[in-house]
Parts: structure tokens; sequence; C-alpha cells
């Protein structure tokens, strides 16, 4: 029960070492001649680029610009650093939330219509907390919603 506490609070911990050594948001991208960059105002120089192969004058190229496949460099910037801690505070709080107190959740039984064993540690919202890190090392199967 407390192992899937222990072991979020671990992958959270490193997501949040992780955001905080990256460039500080907010992350957007641009265009800047045959590139699509990925930047930050903390930056004086692009955190990554794609370059394409398309015109280098107008009106042609803003026709093959909007014909590029840009959405990894988009999901990659709406995932900044700043959105990435802000989650992470989130869930730590859930995380709090749901914590179980002898062996059950609280809260999740506080809503319950049945039987108050059915919310045993880890409850519902702890497992789903966890899934998204399932490739993680540690992770158990068992711990699956």
């Amino acid at each position: 029960m407390d192992d899937l506490v222990q072991w979020l609070r671990a992958q959270l911990d490193d997501d949040e070492r992780t955001a905080q050594a990256a460039a500080a948001g907010p992350w957007s991208t641009r265009w800047t001649g045959q590139e699509h960059e990925l930047v930050a105002p903390a930056r004086a120089y692009p955190i990554a680029e794609w370059t394409y192969a398309i015109a280098t004058q107008e009106p042609e190229a803003s026709a093959q610009r909007a014909e590029c496949d840009t959405a990894n460099a988009d999901h990659i910037a709406r995932h900044d650093p700043e959105r990435v801690l802000c989650e992470i505070n989130a869930k730590r709080q859930l995380l709090a939330e749901h914590a179980p107190r002898d062996g059950r959740c609280r809260v999740c039984a506080a809503h319950a219509y049945d039987s108050w064993t059915r919310f045993r540690a880890p409850c519902p919202t702890l497992r789903l907390l966890a899934l998204p890190y399932a490739d993680r090392p540690g992770y158990r199967d068992e711990w699956r919603p």
C-alpha cells in the first residue's frame, strides 16, 4: 500500500528534477527560414530545430510551411517545464489527499455508496496517478486500475 505512495513520490521527484534542469518556459515554436524552432525566452538560441526542404521565398515558403508536420515540436512546446511543474504540484496534492490511513483511502471511502472495504489502499485515484509511469522500473502490475 505505502509502496505505491513512496514509488509515486519518487517518480514525481524525478520529473521535477528533469523539469527544473530544463530551460525555463513558456516554450513556443517559430519559423526562421526553413527551420521550425522550439524556443524559450530565457535562451538566446533555440532548444531544438527541425529543418524542412521548403522554398525560401514568399509566398511559396508560407504555403509550404503550412504543409509541414510540426506536431512533435508543438507537443513539446505545450509541455514546457512550467506546465510540468504545475502538474507535479497537482499530483502531489492528490497523492497527499488520497494517501492511505489505516489501510484505506478516506477520501474515496467518504464518497462510497457501498462497503468501506471497497476502498482498501491503494485507492483507484492513486492507481490512476501511477498509470502514466507504468513503463518505469519498479511499477507493479498489481497497481493497475
